[in-house]
């Protein structure tokens, strides 16, 4: 038993029994490896499996950033659209006030357009009627004034005769029963009504109140009932009158009725410059008609607007109602003017005594006055300068008035308004501006002194009142603190 345990012993202590040792750990290592290797493969399936997951994952995370974004566009969409919308409803109201707004102006400028058409009716009727009566009393004064000659002529030969046998030796004068008056002269006997000085006087003054009475009832009156007038001055004119004093009432009743025609011509004039004349044509689209044209545009793609035909014909102002009226009312009131220049321009001169009114000139004189008169009235509203741009606008629209009114006239108005236009700038040293200058040797126009005035009362008293003085040396404006 011994024996046999010395023999293990010594074989475990051999070489052989270390080989087997070595062969059994490499055995165990073996198993181990394999089984390494087994647990390697499987983490290797579930690595590819992990790896094919997190592909899988990060394309369903992009999917969700994706989704995400165009979540958050649809809300930032919605919030845009909100906003928009409550500023359409608020655009909407403003419209829908200023269209209230509008339709009230157009409701008021059609009516006071009707009203001035109604003014221009009658301007048109009393022109016409003017017209008629100056035609009447041209040919009325024209008799009456060949009368006045022949009775002029008679006098004259009656007073020349007087003096004559005034002068001879054997004049002898003798009163008859009949009432005439007898002249001898060198044994000829002259028969002349009786013209004794008293009943000579007496008549002149009982015809020339007379005449006076007629001017101040007939001429001067509401009613210019000139028939009657011409009438009675043709009875008148058949008596021995006092010839100045007539035609002295003459011209008082022709120069008021001229006045009153060229009268008639300016407000003529000034209708059309009015803003229910040419200006209510600047409104080219009705206020409801323009909100439906935005709306029209902004429903249709661009294409659409970008083509030849358009998507409609913008409407003008003569599609509306009210704006068709005024339209016609307005050409009615350019007809009248240009017939009613065409009438004075064919007139011809009216000859009163040794006076004669050319018409033509008149009229004239009234075109230029009145654009004088409208460019220093536009210059100015109410304390402040307006703006270059609205009174090279207004300018213009009067121009046109008056060039509209040319083409009917035999004369050129375009040089007395150059003339009228240079006369109103200044044209002297801005020296001469000062004060220490008499205003008499300054050389400026009436537009100047309105810009100049406003300037020195709005800018240059306000600069000094708040001590902002010029330096020189610095060449800048300072501010002087007090």
């Amino acid at each position: 038993m011994e024996v046999r345990l010395q023999h293990s012993r010594q074989y475990k202590g051999s070489l052989a029994w270390d080989w087997e040792r070595m062969i059994r750990k490499n055995a165990e290592l073996e198993d181990f490896v394999d089984f390494l290797e087994m647990e390697l493969d499987e983490k290797t399936k579930e690595i590819k499996l992990l790896k094919s997951d997190r592909r899988c994952l990060r394309k369903e995370v992009k999917l969700l950033a994706e989704e995400r974004y165009d979540l958050e566009q649809i809300i930032s969409d919605h919030e845009s659209a909100k906003v928009t919308l409550n500023n359409l409803a608020q655009r909407n109201k403003s419209l829908e006030e200023e269209l209230t707004k509008s339709r009230n102006e157009v409701i008021d400028y059609q009516r006071k357009f009707q009203e001035s058409s109604d003014s221009l009716q009658a301007s048109e009727d009393l022109s016409r009627k003017l017209y008629g009566e100056i035609s009447d009393s041209v040919r009325a004064v024209s008799i009456a004034g060949k009368k006045v000659a022949v009775a002029e002529a008679g006098l004259y030969d009656l007073e020349r005769l007087l003096q004559s046998s005034s002068k001879m030796e054997d004049v002898s004068c003798f009163k008859k029963p009949e009432g005439k008056i007898s002249v001898t002269t060198g044994g000829k006997h002259l028969a002349y009504p009786e013209i004794s000085i008293e009943k000579l006087n007496k008549t002149v003054g009982m015809w020339t109140d007379k005449t006076v009475q007629i001017f101040s009832r007939e001429a001067k009156g509401a009613v210019y009932s000139l028939i009657a007038c011409n009438g009675k001055l043709l009875v008148a004119f058949n008596q021995k009158i006092q010839l100045n004093k007539i035609g002295r009432d003459s011209l008082y009743y022709v120069e008021p009725l001229i006045e009153s025609i060229m009268g008639g011509l300016e407000g003529l004039i000034n209708i059309l410059d009015s803003d229910n004349g040419f200006a209510s044509l600047e409104m080219q689209l009705h206020p409801d008609q323009a909100v439906i044209r935005m709306i029209q545009a902004s429903k249709v793609s661009t294409s659409s607007v970008k083509s030849t035909k358009g998507v409609h014909g913008l409407p003008k102002y003569e599609s509306c109602r009210s704006g068709n009226i005024s339209v016609k009312l307005l050409e009615a009131a350019t007809q009248r003017l240009t017939s009613l220049c065409s009438v004075l321009n064919d007139m011809e001169p009216i000859c009163v005594l040794n006076h004669v009114f050319v018409l033509r000139e008149y009229m004239r004189d009234c075109f230029l006055a009145n654009f004088r008169k409208r460019l220093l009235m536009v210059l100015r509203i109410e304390n402040c300068l307006q703006c270059p741009s609205v009174v090279e606008s207004l300018i213009r629209r009067h121009i046109r008035i008056i060039h509209l009114a040319e083409q009917h006239i035999s004369m050129d108005l375009t040089e007395g308004i150059r003339d009228i236009l240079l006369s109103e700038i200044f044209l002297g040293p801005v020296s001469s501006l000062q004060q220490n200058v008499n205003i008499a040797d300054q050389n400026s126009g009436s537009a100047l002194e309105i810009f100049c005035n406003w300037y020195i009362e709005n800018i240059v008293k306000d600069t000094i009142g708040a001590d902002v003085y010029f330096a020189p040396f610095h060449n800048c404006f300072n501010f002087q603190e007090l």
